[in-house]
C-alpha cells in the first residue's frame, strides 16, 4: 500500500495533494487537477483507508465502555504522540529563531536561495506554471483572475490599501528603516510607501522625493532575485523613466550614507 501520491507536473511526493501546491502550478483546486489528469490520484491509499468520521464516533463510544486501566493506557499513548509532535514544532521554531537572530545562519540561508537557486525565479518552475496556464486557457478553464481588468483592479486596491496604512510592519523592513535614517541625516524630505499610479504596472514605491521627482527602491536579495533583479522591476523602471521619474535602486545591506549621497547628488 502506497503512503504517498506523486504530483504529475513536478513529481513531488505527498500524502495528499493540497490546493496550495496546485496553485503554485496555476491550478485552482483538486477538482480542476482531476479534470486535467483524470487517472492521477489525489490521495494516497494509506490516507484514503485511514479512519473515517463514522469509525471515530464508534471509537469514542468504545472509549466510554473501557475500564479505568484501558482508559489510562489510551491516554498514555495519546500523550506520547502529542509530545513527539510538539518536539517537531519546537525544532521548527528554534530553526526560525536561529535564522532570525544569528547573522551567520541568516547569510547561509540567504545564499542558498539567491539568483537561479531561488525557486520563485527558477526558469524551469516559471515555464511549467506558464505552460499549465496556457493549457488551461486552451481547454477553456478560465477564472475571473485571468482577466487583465481584474488584475489591474486588484493592483490598484492593494496600492490604495498600502498607501492608507504606511506604518504597517511589512512596509517597514530593516533596510527601509536604515534608508529612512540616511535620508533624514542628509536632510532630504521624502514620502514613504508612495503610490505610483500613472504607470501600467502601478505599485507603492519604497521612497519618493517630491522635490526632484525621484523614486528610491531598497530591494531585498531574496524577493528581488539577487544579483540579477526581476523582470517586473526592470519593466517598472522603464515605465517610471518614461513617466518622468528618476529611479534609484539599492540592494539590501549594500548601501550606506556615502553611497546614497553620491547616487542622489551625482545622479
Amino acid at each position: 500500500m502506497k503512503d504517498f501520491v506523486e504530483c504529475v507536473i513536478c513529481h513531488e511526493k505527498f500524502g495528499q495533494l493540497n490546493a496550495g501546491h496546485l496553485k503554485f502550478h496555476g491550478i485552482l483546486n483538486t477538482a480542476q487537477y482531476k479534470k486535467l489528469y483524470p487517472n492521477a490520484p489525489v490521495v494516497s491509499e494509506k490516507r484514503s483507508n485511514s479512519l473515517s468520521t463514522s469509525v471515530k464516533k464508534t471509537l469514542k463510544n468504545r472509549y466510554k465502555n473501557m475500564t479505568k486501566k484501558e482508559k489510562r493506557n489510551c491516554i498514555k499513548n495519546a500523550r506520547i504522540v502529542s509530545r513527539k509532535s510538539s518536539v517537531r514544532k519546537q525544532a521548527g521554531k528554534s530553526l526560525s529563531k536561529r535564522i532570525k537572530n544569528d547573522p551567520v545562519v541568516k547569510e547561509k540561508w540567504s545564499k542558498r536561495m539567491r539568483g537561479s537557486k531561488n525557486i520563485i525565479y527558477n526558469p524551469g518552475v516559471v515555464e511549467k506554471i506558464v505552460a499549465t496556464k496556457k493549457r488551461n486557457r486552451s481547454l477553456g478553464i478560465l477564472t475571473k483572475m485571468d482577466t487583465k481588468e481584474y488584475r489591474q483592479k486588484q493592483r490598484l486596491n492593494t496600492i490604495n490599501r498600502n498607501a492608507a496604512n504606511p506604518y504597517k510592519r511589512f512596509t517597514n523592513t530593516k533596510p527601509e528603516i536604515e534608508m529612512k535614517a540616511i535620508l533624514k541625516e542628509l536632510g532630504i524630505k521624502y514620502k514613504h510607501n508612495y503610490p505610483i499610479r500613472n504607470i501600467l504596472h502601478s505599485y507603492c514605491a519604497d521612497f519618493y522625493v517630491p522635490k526632484t521627482n525621484m523614486v528610491i527602491e531598497v530591494d531585498g536579495k531574496f524577493f528581488h532575485n539577487y544579483p540579477y533583479g526581476t523582470e517586473k522591476d526592470a519593466t517598472r523602471n522603464k515605465e517610471m523613466k518614461e513617466a518622468g521619474y528618476f529611479v534609484l535602486r539599492f540592494w539590501d545591506e549594500e548601501f550606506d550614507t556615502e553611497k546614497v549621497r553620491e547616487a542622489i547628488y551625482n545622479g
